[in-house]
């Protein structure tokens, strides 16, 4: 008997797709099927409730792939699925995925280049190894962005789990020369200029200098997350002013790109604070107009902010309606909510 996607009804009556578990599937199909499963075991964790059903499929899913000899799938497929693995923490059934893609697609930069990331999060250390290892065969002419921004990661990953001196600075040393590398063989990438300026964090004037360069290079374009770091600098140095100018630029460049690899929620919250400290230091009290942007930067950051982020809005938002007599109005949802209103 063919085997087939079904779509079965849950108990609490809403549909989601299924699958019988009976015949081979693509891995696009696997994919697209799993991608429901996953959306629901977001929605159970979000509210405690159990999610092990939908788990079971997934891993059914995963199998169906895995138990194939030759799963009809581009790399890109098999790096799809593994992401949305990923992103609920089903990092060792992603790696199965990617072992997979490998043993098909063997030289794959960016299926190489998941593995490290998601190997090293199931402690699958010597696959990463041995990973890390036939990507470095490799001509650097032919990696992608992936290949060495998870190879930096990677390596920091390594770095961060010894304490041998030797070892430790053998790692920075590396991830110095990917950072380089990056920079020469794709020019027009933002990401490989800021991991180096990063490099340099103990010396925040010597990465202000290096991520400037980045932002003033108009063959990169768009530099939202130089941007955004450009500015959480400028702020700890209290050069307000032309923090919020970052603040603004990174805000404008992460549109024209889809991963910006920026916090907007965290962009928000500095936004706020910047106009706050720029009144401050200009000594004047701010009007209902200003206060009210200020209001919501800070609705938009609660969206995604915890902890003391969450204190500091609360302080700010109650010191502001104390100082200004601009009271937070009911479209402020967040803040009232966090207000105790």
């Amino acid at each position: 008997m063919a085997r087939k996607v079904i779509i079965s009804n849950r108990q609490d009556g809403e549909q989601s797709s299924s699958y019988n578990g009976e015949s081979d599937m693509s891995v696009k199909q696997a994919h697209i099927v799993a991608e429901g499963y996953v959306k629901e075991v977001q929605r159970a964790r979000k509210y405690n409730e159990d999610a092990s059903y939908e788990l079971g499929e997934i891993e059914k899913l995963v199998k169906n792939i895995t138990d194939q000899e030759f799963p009809a799938g581009e790399p890109m497929a098999f790096h799809n699925f593994s992401v949305t693995l990923a992103t609920i923490e089903l990092y060792k059934l992603a790696c199965d995925v990617l072992d997979k893609g490998l043993a098909i697609f063997p030289m794959s930069v960016d299926l190489l280049a998941d593995y490290l990331i998601y190997g090293i999060d199931c402690g699958r250390y010597s696959e990463c190894e041995k990973r890390y290892e036939t990507l470095c065969m490799i001509d650097k002419s032919e990696w992608t962005w992936r290949a060495f921004s998870f190879s930096i990661a990677y390596i920091k990953r390594l770095r961060e789990r010894t304490a041998d001196a030797a070892t430790r600075a053998e790692y920075k040393n590396t991830v110095e020369t990917l950072a380089k590398e990056y920079k020469e063989n794709l020019p027009y990438r933002e990401d490989g200029y800021r991991q180096y300026a990063e490099l340099f964090s103990a010396d925040p004037d010597r990465e202000l200098s290096l991520l400037c360069e980045v932002l003033e290079n108009e063959k990169i374009g768009a530099c939202p997350a130089s941007a955004f770091r450009y500015a959480d600098i400028l702020f700890e140095q209290k050069k307000y002013y032309q923090a919020l100018l970052a603040v603004k630029r990174s805000r404008e460049d992460a549109k024209a790109q889809m991963q910006g690899g920026i916090n907007e929620h965290y962009l928000s919250f500095l936004s706020a604070l910047c106009k706050i400290a720029i009144a401050e230091g200009e000594g004047r009290k701010l009007n209902a107009d200003e206060v009210n942007d200020i209001y919501s930067d800070f609705e938009i950051a609660l969206y995604g902010l915890t902890g003391d982020f969450r204190k500091t809005v609360r302080t700010r938002v109650q010191f502001l309606q104390k100082e200004t007599k601009v009271q937070v109005g009911d479209e402020y949802e967040n803040i009232l909510e966090l207000l105790g209103y």
